[in-house]
């Protein structure tokens, strides 16, 4: 922190208080469920630039000469779209006075304490932005995310961030119920087309580099669709690399 300025977040003796070593308090649990981390998944890279610029082709093809023998050659080319990302920051002080770092009554060091937990917090943020944000109503300061990204209105036939509208799929519903009350030999197999068709929209039909992303209860039916007692029921199987990667 700025010299003199004191956070209304600082950690104070009464946050100190509830992790001193008291005959009753043995240790400080964390009682958050352990979501994995996207950030673990995404293949970062360090540049010194406010701006990341790039190209990409997004059907922007080179025609094919079909021409008889002894003719000229025709020269092509394919011209790919040029596109930028801005970089977005997350900024935290941990501020905890030097008398309770020292203080021989503590269970554990109240700085790293705090860092565990304000990571924690980052993930779950992170997490939540990675899907669900946007720069309507959700936060301006923080990346778009790619629900956003794939619904993005189409101006003059381009998605503003090169998304294929087949990567948006509807699996009609009741279709592909697969809750414990809905799941029948057809929808479990209805369900499974539509994730082999998922994998197609994304270029990997065998899964290869792709990390699918869901909730514990979507995973635990997928499981449960994916065992022998239940597979045969409609002759079909999705290997466990592509849903537990």
């Amino acid at each position: 922190m700025p010299q003199g300025i004191i956070s209304s977040n600082s950690y104070t003796l009464a946050d100190y208080a509830l992790n001193s070593n008291q005959p009753a308090v043995q240790r400080v649990a964390m009682s958050l469920i352990d979501y994995g981390n996207i950030a673990q998944d995404i293949s970062f890279v360090n540049r010194k630039t406010l701006i990341k610029n790039g190209r990409r082709f997004e059907g922007n093809l080179p025609a094919v000469n079909w021409s008889p023998l002894n003719s000229e050659g025709v020269s092509v080319k394919g011209t790919p779209t040029a596109y930028a990302e801005q970089s977005y920051f997350i900024r935290e002080y941990i501020d905890v006075d030097k008398f309770i770092v020292e203080d021989e009554n503590e269970i554990e060091d109240p700085r790293a304490q705090q860092a565990r937990i304000v990571l924690k917090s980052i993930t779950y943020d992170f997490n939540n932005k990675f899907f669900k944000n946007d720069h309507i109503t959700g936060d301006v300061n923080s990346f778009i995310g790619i629900r956003a990204r794939i619904d993005d209105a189409v101006s003059g036939g381009q998605n503003r961030f090169g998304v294929r509208p087949e990567n948006k799929i509807d699996g009609g519903g009741a279709a592909i119920d697969i809750s414990q009350a809905g799941l029948t030999a057809k929808t479990g197999g209805a369900f499974l087309e539509m994730l082999d068709l998922l994998l197609w929209s994304v270029d990997s039909p065998e899964g290869e580099s792709v990390v699918l992303y869901m909730n514990d209860y979507l995973r635990r039916r997928l499981h449960f669709v994916q065992t022998p007692a239940f597979r045969p029921a409609f002759h079909g199987h999705l290997r466990r690399s592509r849903s537990d990667p």
